[in-house]
């Protein structure tokens, strides 16, 4: 009771101490006492059962229950990452430790664990997961549309050098890839007034982390004079520091020309009304100016018609959205394709108002701010405006421009419209990604890194310098981080980063380092990859760090636990192994092979291994292992061996079992083998020499018999009562006495092989009628209530199970109390009959249900109890050797089920 208390107290000062969920259950894993869930699981404050379907997540539950057997089996430390069902009635994740408090028989008698949440880190590892993998979509997306658009991308690096050109960038600079990354504007061939000008426009973004938009008109060695609309975008680091800029620039020639011969017109238009206001004036002066004026407005005429037409046919083949409006109504007078397809109309809204042939328009706004442009003269310029067309999305960049007639006054408004729909979708999903993956790194606790491919330039965040033990403010280099690994490992890891770099493969090591200022031992985990352009060039080295230090720990203490089982195995002389299911290969121990008389080199099969076991044991060896390993029951079993090249006699005996191991393609039966010669011969003898006293005893027990049952007869035929009671009780004691001496021997017969199964056809129905009817006439007072069953033919040693029943029967009324009622049931179960006695008396703790088959195996507070513990082990060999099963049910005070199957068959 005091070992209790003081359990009691310990376990209370580890629930106060630790930030852990701290948890004490039964030796079966059933009760679990009280639990301090600690928010993160239910909370319980008395014994309950049934806690795992509160707390394990049910698709877990499996293996939960497989890792608590495999403790329990082995008296060992259970160890488990599973799911749980957290308090709030969310999914979590956990990591369960638990280890079992031996009593001074060695046997368990309660769990002790923690369980720790690893929620958070499991949670982070998806979340990183999928950010990773999206980003990966995202940047192939990119690149894609970098790639395929006819605008020219490119990223500039804060010193002009450009680092990054797409394709159409290359073909209009008339370069390879190798030729123009890595230089500037000027070393691109780039005037020095343009270099110099884009160079200062850099610097401002730079400062500014703003957007600059600009345009620039240069004479092209091939396609002449061109014009350009270009757009620069600061790239940010994670801390919002601007590291690049990002540039797309469009040829805009073309509408440059259109806007150039518009102004032409509208100039050429006002010249001729100047001329015609002049003819007018002096029309009423000259019939024969009149005559020349008209000439001159014909031929004007006809300049305007041409000029018309030649504007027609420009906006119809451009390849930008044009579309004229007339009059305030905005009626649809010009739409060239592309502006239709935006629209998603074909070319019947022509002379249609706008409002009619786009009437999704309305409530979006763009109606009222054509009207103002009508109204107030001043054009709509919008970047990457938002729109719905005929059910689809749209970004549009346009220019409301208006048309002015002769008197000042808009007659006419000209849309221009650019889709940059894909443009800016991609910059929203990369944005996003990008936050995505930057909390996912932050909620992991991951440091990041990135490594100039060319110049060598070491960019960290904060996270990552802490883990080299450096300052958020420090500057560090790659020499700096390295000269923080310790000495050993310094030019493992430089060659890992060189080959990476220099050949472009994945980037995986572990490493320790020390922290330079908080002289900190950590063991770090480095995972990169460098990062290919279009070209095929690498440009950029990027990772993430993190710290292992726990796990790592963990993964050498469970190797040094390895080793020291290994050393214990060799220093006790056992012979190992393990049997593949998939292929029944047979892989031993150099110790297992000398047990069976083979070299270390010589190669010992499953089937050899038979070999070498006597034929009186050989066929049962298999069909133990082969039920075990079919039913996951545990093997054990003695037997002997003979050495196939000493020839020598060895007693050995086998413990093995099933394992299953999570992320193993293939199952295993494993376990070992030890020598137990000297025992076994010592155990021979002792059961010869039992054997040879039984047979002592047997022959006056058997006059003794013949005497009491004389005795009892003329008793009663003389009507002495006395003797004849006294005389009925002696014969139940020798009944008992030679029942007694019979397990004894049938004990002797069954470990030296000698017993055998007399099996025939009967009828179980009658047999337990008959025991019951025996036992009830030995054991007058006892109350046995069997109501019987249907015809049950089954194939076995009759005398046997009648004294399997007899032993069931005479233990429920010993260890019953006088007078309690016993049951008896039978019934057909699939190809199997059971048969069950259940009695209401006190029942078996947990412990010695596992035990209570065992020889010699008896219930410590039963010493009282007259019994050998010989009775429940032969009945359960008679079980076995007829192929059955035998079990026992029981609760402690609260009675007993002891059950067996035969085969039918």
């Amino acid at each position: 009771m005091t070992g209790q208390i003081a359990n009691n107290e310990r376990f209370q000062a580890l629930v106060s101490a630790t930030s852990d969920v701290v948890y004490r259950l039964s030796a079966d894993w059933e009760l679990m006492y009280e639990l301090d869930g600690r928010g993160f699981l239910k909370s319980t404050s008395a014994p309950i059962t049934g806690w795992k379907q509160v707390n394990v997540y049910a698709a877990d539950m499996e293996m939960v229950n497989a890792a608590i057997a495999r403790a329990i089996e082995a008296k060992s430390m259970f160890e488990l990452e599973h799911r749980v069902n957290r308090a709030d009635g969310s999914i979590g994740w956990t990591v369960s430790r638990a280890v079992p408090i031996l009593d001074e028989q060695g046997e368990i008698k309660e769990w002790f664990g923690a369980a720790t949440d690893i929620s958070a880190r499991k949670f982070a590892e998806e979340a990183l997961q999928a950010a990773r993998d999206e980003a990966i979509r995202l940047q192939q997306v990119y690149e894609t549309v970098t790639a395929n658009t006819p605008d020219l991308v490119y990223v500039l690096e804060l010193d002009y050098r450009i680092s990054y050109a797409n394709p159409a960038l290359l073909r209009t600079w008339g370069k390879s890839w190798e030729q123009a990354i890595g230089k500037t504007f000027l070393e691109n061939g780039y005037e020095p007034w343009h270099a110099e000008m884009h160079e200062r426009e850099i610097d401002l973004v730079a400062a500014t982390g703003q957007q600059f938009r600009g345009e620039v008109s240069f004479d092209h060695a091939v396609l002449g004079k061109r014009i350009y609309d270009y757009l620069y975008s600061p790239v940010l680091d994670v801390n919002g520091k601007v590291v690049s800029v990002s540039g797309i620039a469009r040829d805009v020639t073309e509408r440059k020309n259109e806007e150039l011969a518009k102004q032409k017109l509208s100039d050429d238009l006002a010249a001729i009304n100047e001329e015609m206001a002049a003819t007018n004036e002096e029309l009423s002066a000259s019939n024969e100016d009149l005559v020349v004026t008209k000439g001159l407005l014909g031929g004007a005429l006809d300049k305007l018609l041409r000029s018309e037409n030649k504007l027609r046919d420009l906006i119809a083949n451009a390849p930008v959205a044009i579309g004229l409006l007339k009059g305030r109504g905005m009626v649809v007078e010009t739409a060239n394709q592309r502006i239709l397809e935006i629209w998603g109309k074909n070319e019947s809204v022509i002379g249609k108002p706008l409002v009619e042939a786009l009437p999704e328009l309305i409530g979006q706004g763009f109606l009222e701010i054509l009207d103002e442009v009508f109204v107030t003269g001043v054009a709509y310029v919008a970047k990457e405006e938002y729109a719905v067309l005929e059910g689809r999305e749209w970004f549009l960049s346009f220019v409301y421009q208006p048309i002015f007639g002769n008197d000042g006054a808009v007659e006419n408004i000209l849309i221009t419209a650019t889709d940059v729909t894909e443009l800016v979708r991609s910059r929203h999903q990369f944005a996003e990604a990008e936050a995505s993956l930057r909390l996912a790194i932050e909620a992991a606790d991951f440091g990041t890194w990135w490594i100039h491919s060319g110049t060598r330039e070491f960019v960290t965040s904060d996270r990552t310098k802490h883990l080299f033990g450096f300052n958020p403010t420090d500057r560090i280099t790659i020499e700096d981080a390295i000269g923080q690994i310790l000495p050993e490992y310094q030019q493992y890891v430089s060659d890992k980063l060189e080959a990476a770099i220099y050949g472009g493969g994945h980037y995986d090591v572990s490493y320790p380092v020390i922290g330079l200022h908080d002289r900190t031992l950590r063991w770090l985990r480095a995972i990169g990859d460098l990062k290919k352009d279009p070209s095929g060039a690498f440009s950029a080295f990027t990772g993430v760090v993190m710290d292992i230090t726990a796990a790592h720990l963990a993964t050498e203490k469970i190797e040094r636990a390895e080793q020291n089982l290994r050393m214990a195995t060799d220093a006790a002389g056992l012979g190992s192994f393990y049997i593949n299911l998939k292929d029944r290969e047979l892989v031993a121990s150099d110790k297992l092979k000398a047990l069976f008389g083979y070299m270390p080199e010589e190669q010992l099969s499953y089937r050899d291994a038979l070999k070498q076991i006597p034929e009186e044991y050989r066929q049962e060896v298999d069909l133990r292992i082969a039920r075990s390993i079919k039913t996951g029951e545990r093997f054990e079993m003695e037997f002997p061996v003979t050495g196939l090249k000493d020839g020598k006699v060895r007693w050995l005996r086998a413990i093995a079992a099933i394992q299953h191991q999570a992320g193993r393609k293939d199952d295993y039966f494993t376990g070992v083998f030890h020598e137990i010669t000297e025992y076994k011969m010592d155990e021979i003898r002792k059961n010869d020499f039992i054997g040879m006293v039984s047979h002592e005893l047997k022959t006056p027990l058997t006059s003794l018999n013949g005497y009491l049952q004389l005795m009892e007869r003329k008793a009663r035929k003389v009507d002495d009562q006395i003797t004849a009671s006294t005389s009925a009780n002696a014969l139940k004691q020798v009944k008992k006495m030679s029942g007694m001496i019979n397990g004894f021997l049938n004990v002797s017969r069954l470990e030296s092989g000698k017993i055998v199964l007399d099996k025939s056809h009967f009828d179980l129905n009658e047999l337990i009628a008959e025991t019951v009817a025996d036992v009830l006439y030995l054991e007058t007072g006892s109350q046995i209530f069997y109501e019987g069953c249907a015809a049950l033919v089954v194939f076995a040693d009759r005398t046997k199970i009648e004294s399997v029943l007899s032993n069931f029967l005479t233990n429920a009324i010993k260890y019953s109390g006088s007078g309690t009622p016993i049951t008896v049931q039978c019934g057909l179960f699939g190809d199997s009959a059971r048969v069950s006695v259940t009695d209401s008396g006190q029942g078996l703790m947990p412990g010695d249900l596992e035990k209570i088959f065992e020889r010699y195996y008896r219930v410590a507070e039963n010493s009282n109890i007259s019994g050998f513990g010989i009775g429940l082990y032969l009945s359960a060999e008679i079980i076995q050797r007829h192929g059955g099963r035998i079990w026992a049910e029981s609760e402690h005070g609260a009675g007993s089920v002891f059950s067996f199957e035969l085969p039918l068959n």
